[in-house]
């Protein structure tokens, strides 16, 4: 036991009377002020009789520390400071108030400097307010502090108050060039301290060379890049002993390769789209382009789990540069590329051959002859009097269309496009006039006076029944825009005379009275108005059919 005149010891060991003589500044000049601060005297004199042995027999230096190392965390729980003031063996407790209040002295080297560090430990020694006096983890913190510029508190509440210790499970891979990929993780053995933040020092190497690199860890599956100048097989944690640790592992993960099978695919004046193979160990693909003239790449997609992009807005013509890159769990690959030339600009031609068959009053055939180059063929219809076209047919291969759902003695627009590759054809634009049915819905029962009258489309046939003695049939027609239009009255059995009335129905202002079974026609030009159609009959016949074409 060391005293301040005079030590005495069971044997006369290096170590021991190491230790012993430490005391002399860790436990005589400066003792600690509480039983809970004991490792300020045993740690200590542990670590300078430890700095003597390495000094003295340095081949053992590292085995040493990592045996020592071995004996604090062979227990997962255990703090430096004393929990249990009552209790001798907690006071004196060899693992945790001697080895390692020594090794929390190596990791404050470590982290420090020893220059910074040995600096600190004078000023502790000639502070005035401790020296020849007591002194409190406290007061050996404050110096660190003050000497070093950096806050410690991080270090004294996981290592001095908290218990246990980090294992590292490094994964890590070689990203080319001389590079690595590194991704720190930690769990720790008491839940007291959740995560230990330390710079860690991992030594690369591989048959004939190795490199240490230092990585400030400060959260859970940190990720780094260093650069070593050679490609490592292998990689040490801690290779000296300098941090409390246990069951650390590294495993190394396969390089993120190169993407194979790039191809280009449906390539149009506009689009194309670009597919490659599936790589093993990618979690997703990114996909650059731009024009082989420019400069710039063009981001498509950044982080797509597709084995393909569809691109669009490309020039037509034009030569197109394209790559794609593997990222991989830990780091991006490097890119492929590959080239494609959007086509140049199509044409396809405008079909003929135009014709309806089977009308019907409710439906009609429409066809066309095939055209050259057309892969497909789209067809709209729509009432003449209508603005609005509606599709009947869009890809279609087939050479006629069948139209349903037609009003009768209606005349009816439709048309037909080529679709071909790359290009679409110019509209071609045709009419049929679905069937009237007789009588038609203009036909109505209450036509024998103006008043009762129907009002009838323009362009549209109008088939109606009259009786032949005596019966007078009225129809009532608006003209929106002035100009010239023709009545016609035919397809008649027997002779019949046709009027044209103005809007109050009475006043005549013209008059077909052709003989015998002659159309009637009255071609006039006419203002903005209401008019009114009069159907007499002059003969006897039976009941007749009349078709008024207006």
């Amino acid at each position: 036991m060391e005293h301040q005149t005079s030590t005495f010891v069971v044997n006369i060991g290096e170590s021991l009377c190491a230790h012993e003589l430490g005391h002399q500044w860790f436990g005589d000049k400066i003792t600690c002020g509480t039983w809970k601060d004991i490792w300020l005297n045993e740690g200590f004199a542990t670590h300078l009789a430890s700095m003597y042995m390495e000094q003295k027999y340095p081949s053992s230096a590292i085995s040493t520390r990592k045996s020592e190392i071995s004996t604090i965390t062979s227990q997962p729980g255990g703090s430096v400071l004393v929990d249990d003031t009552t209790s001798v063996d907690r006071i004196f407790d060899s693992r945790l108030s001697y080895t390692k209040g020594s090794h929390l002295l190596y990791m404050l080297r470590w982290i420090l400097g020893d220059n910074v560090f040995f600096t600190a430990l004078r000023n502790y020694q000639t502070d005035p307010a401790i020296m020849y006096g007591f002194a409190t983890t406290a007061d050996l913190k404050r110096n660190l502090e003050q000497t070093s510029g950096q806050d410690l508190t991080y270090f004294f509440n996981d290592w001095y108050s908290g218990q246990g210790y980090p294992t590292y499970n490094v994964q890590w891979s070689n990203a080319g060039s001389g590079n690595v990929w590194i991704k720190m993780n930690q769990t720790t053995s008491h839940s007291s301290v959740p995560f230990f933040e330390l710079p860690v020092a991992l030594q690369f190497k591989n048959a004939t060379q190795q490199a240490t690199v230092m990585v400030n860890n400060i959260s859970n599956g940190e990720i780094f890049f260093k650069s070593i100048g050679f490609v490592p097989t292998d990689v040490v944690i801690d290779p000296d002993g300098w941090l409390i640790t246990r069951n650390n592992a590294a495993t190394q993960l396969p390089a993120c390769c190169t993407v194979t099978g790039l191809v280009s695919s449906a390539i149009t004046t506009t689009t194309a789209t670009v597919s490659w193979s599936a790589l093993s160990g990618a979690s997703n693909y990114t996909v650059d382009y731009k024009l082989n003239s420019s400069g710039t790449w063009i981001n498509a997609v950044t982080d797509t789990t597709s084995l393909s992009v569809n691109l669009g807005g490309l020039t037509q013509g034009s030569l197109y540069d394209w790559r794609v890159r593997a990222n991989c769990t830990f780091e991006p690959g490097t890119y492929a590329q590959a080239q494609f030339t959007t086509n140049a600009t199509s044409t396809c031609g405008t079909v003929t051959g135009l014709a309806s068959s089977a009308i019907t009053s409710s439906g009609a055939t429409v066809k066309w002859s095939a055209l050259s180059g057309a892969n497909n063929y789209t067809v709209d219809c729509k009432l003449a009097s209508s603005g609005t076209w509606i599709n009947a047919a869009s890809t279609t291969i087939s050479l006629s269309v069948n139209l349903g759902g037609l009003t009768a003695a209606s005349l009816y627009d439709w048309r037909v496009r080529a679709n071909c590759t790359g290009a679409t054809g110019a509209y071609a634009q045709a009419q049929f006039t679905a069937i009237a049915v007789c009588p038609g819905p203009y036909d109505v029962s209450t036509n024998g006076t103006a008043g009762g009258a129907a009002t009838v489309p323009l362009n549209t046939d109008i088939k109606g029944k009259i009786t032949p003695r005596g019966d007078i049939d009225h129809y009532r027609f608006v003209i929106t825009t002035g100009g010239t239009a023709t009545i016609t009255l035919t397809t008649l059995p027997a002779n019949y005379d046709m009027g044209l009335y103005s809007s109050n129905g009475t006043t005549q202002l013209a008059i077909s009275q052709k003989s015998g079974t002659a159309s009637e026609t009255i071609t006039r030009t006419y203002t903005a108005g209401t008019y009114f159609i009069r159907v007499m009959a002059t003969t006897t016949p039976p009941t007749m059919l009349i078709t008024a074409i207006l």
